[in-house]
């Protein structure tokens, strides 16, 4: 027996549903990794109301490791004091990422706590 599909909830009326960077790369996710889990989640979930990417904590870290948090890490800020991509993890500067998460079907995504666009 088939139960026909449900309609998903407007956005608004239903719980954030989606990928979070820390789940599987700790501190270390890098912008390629970011998009391509974006990908997935377009191609297979996204009919199914799966929406959200979160990049989540210290992806700004330039001596990030997998396990554990550096103290004192050096930081790169852009001119308002922002977090950006470190430079050994992509040449961008996170807008191109920000430009580019809506094609993948990202409703929503946080770069930063300091980040005011989302």
């Amino acid at each position: 027996m088939t139960r026909p599909a449900r309609p998903i909830p407007e956005r608004r009326l239903r719980p954030p549903m989606g990928w979070n960077s820390w789940d599987c790369y700790g501190t270390t996710v890098t912008e390629e990794e970011v998009l391509a889990n974006a990908t997935f989640m377009r191609d297979h979930m996204l009919a199914y109301g799966w929406d959200t990417v979160v990049v989540d904590i210290q992806w700004y870290e330039p001596t990030a490791r997998a396990h554990g948090y550096n103290a004192d890490a050096p930081l790169v800020l852009d001119d308002r004091v922002r977090e950006l991509w470190t430079p050994t993890d992509t040449p961008h500067d996170g807008q191109s990422l920000r430009a580019e998460l809506p094609a993948h079907g990202a409703a929503l995504y946080r770069l930063s706590p300091s980040d005011t666009s989302t």
